[in-house]
């Protein structure tokens, strides 16, 4: 849907496909900068608020954020537009607004999956781990090949729980829970791995 905000008297002006967005047939609400905001979840709506409250001509904006339609669905939607003076002096803002709503629950659902699957793998390597490192104890049997065997599965252990950890840290990522955390490695000994 493509709209606009008149800043002097906060009335919105838009095409048919905002009505419907928001799930009112078309015409039947009047529209303005107050009935807006009160379609926005709460967080959302005061983000949105503060957002409209300090935007100057000649700026843009991109805006995501979750509504309550008329009939109680929850939309997640994405305000784009720009602020400017006309020529006779009007300051407006002129967006356009799409339902993304999939997008977002597709994003949820990698998400829970990257987390899920993360969780799901970490607790057999754990034991797996534990079990090598009861081995390797026991490495200097008389079996020549134990060791080499024990330092392959060690090795290839450790890759799966690197990958695992990157999962992970995909999760956090998305979740903004990303910790950075320094170490010092050998540069060389990497390259050659």
């Amino acid at each position: 849907a493509v709209w606009e905000l008149d800043l002097a008297n906060l009335s919105i002006t838009r095409s048919e496909g905002f009505d419907q967005l928001f799930g009112y047939p078309e015409g039947e609400k009047t529209w303005d900068v107050h009935s807006l905001l009160a379609m926005f979840m709460p967080e959302d709506k005061n983000k949105l608020k503060g957002l409209l409250d300090k935007i100057r001509p000649d700026q843009n904006f991109d805006f995501q954020g979750s509504i309550r339609t008329k009939d109680g669905v929850i939309k997640w939607i994405n305000f784009q537009g720009r602020a400017e003076r006309t020529q006779d002096g009007r300051e407006r803002i002129r967006c356009t607004l799409y339902d993304i709503t999939r997008d977002k629950l597709a994003e949820r659902e990698k998400d829970d999956f990257i987390s899920i699957a993360s969780h799901e793998l970490k607790t057999p390597l754990t034991a797996l781990k534990g079990s090598l490192q009861l081995l390797d104890r026991i490495k200097h049997a008389p079996n020549e090949k134990l060791p080499v065997f024990l330092d392959q599965a060690s090795k290839s252990m450790g890759k799966v729980t690197v990958l695992v950890d990157e999962l992970l840290n995909a999760s956090r990522m998305a979740n903004g829970q990303l910790q950075l955390k320094k170490t010092k490695f050998n540069l060389s000994k990497a390259i050659d791995d």
